[in-house]
Formats: structure tokens, sequence, C-alpha cells
């Protein structure tokens, strides 16, 4: 689990799916225990109050990006009011050297972007994990809104 603090009142954890193979994101028994466990010691290491928004961003290949905003505004007591979204269908693209990527892994099912002078790689099926592991070290991950705008203004390349 890596944890970012991005502000005062925004952190991204990131779980791969190593750690989450045994949970069904159907169940909601199975989700509650899973947050209970990740952000207890999460909540008192930050101090957090008040309203947190907990934003899941989930991917076969990669596992779960959780996305957590807090406004402690409307705090009373040192209470929590926890609100989950999830996202079961975001487009994580991979931020790539174009011919880095080709030469060292056998990727096949694939979309490629150009946008911004960059290449963006699209996973279109699992991959096996010496692949995927060798993507991660040599990408940065998107994952939320900012993907609509790589694939819908960037230019889709054939190979």
């Amino acid at each position: 689990m890596i944890t970012q603090k991005i502000d005062e009142n925004k952190y991204i954890v990131k779980v791969t799916n190593e750690k989450i193979t045994d949970i069904d994101i159907y169940n909601t028994e199975e989700v509650e225990r899973f947050t209970k466990e990740l952000f207890s010691s999460f909540i008192k290491k930050y101090n957090l109050q008040g309203e947190i928004d907990l934003n899941f961003y989930i991917d076969y290949n990669y596992g779960i990006i959780i996305e957590i905003t807090t406004d402690d505004y409307f705090s009373f007591d040192d209470s929590i009011d926890v609100r989950i979204s999830f996202n079961l269908n975001p487009i994580f693209l991979y931020e790539i050297d174009y011919f880095d990527i080709l030469e060292n892994t056998n990727i096949k099912n694939k979309n490629i972007y150009y946008y911004n002078n960059k290449y963006y790689l699209e996973l279109l099926s699992d991959i096996d994990q010496k692949d995927y592991n060798y993507l991660l070290e040599s990408s940065n991950i998107y994952y939320n809104k900012n993907t609509l705008d790589i694939i819908n203004k960037g230019i889709k390349l054939s190979i």
C-alpha cells in the first residue's frame, strides 16, 4: 500500500492486486471490513475528522486507487462521516516511452494514444505479472477524468 498526501485535505492510497485478491467488491460486508482495516490506522495517523469521501477506482490489472478527501468544517465531537463511491469501470492509462514498452514487453491487446507529446497505453485485457511489473516501473498511471481528454482528444495509434 502506497500513501501519498496531495494537500491538507486530499490523499491518495494505492493498493495493488496482491493485497485485495480475497475481496469481493460487490459484497458490502467484505468492503466494509476492508475499509475499516485499511483506514483505522490511517485516520488516526492523520487525525482525520468530519466528512471523509472515499473514491475507489478499481482496475483488475492494477488493484485499487482510493482518493480520500476530507472536510472537517462540520466536525462534531471527533465524529467521522464516511461516504464511499465506487468507480468500477474507470479507464487506467499508463504514460509510457512508446518504444521501450513495445521492445521490452509482450503486451498484445492494447490501445496506444498520443496526446500532448506523450504516449499512453490502455490495457484491453489481463497481462502477465512480469510485463505488468515492468509497465508499472516504467510508467505513470492515470485513472480518473484525466483519461477522457487523452482518449477523446488524443490520436489513437495503430500498430
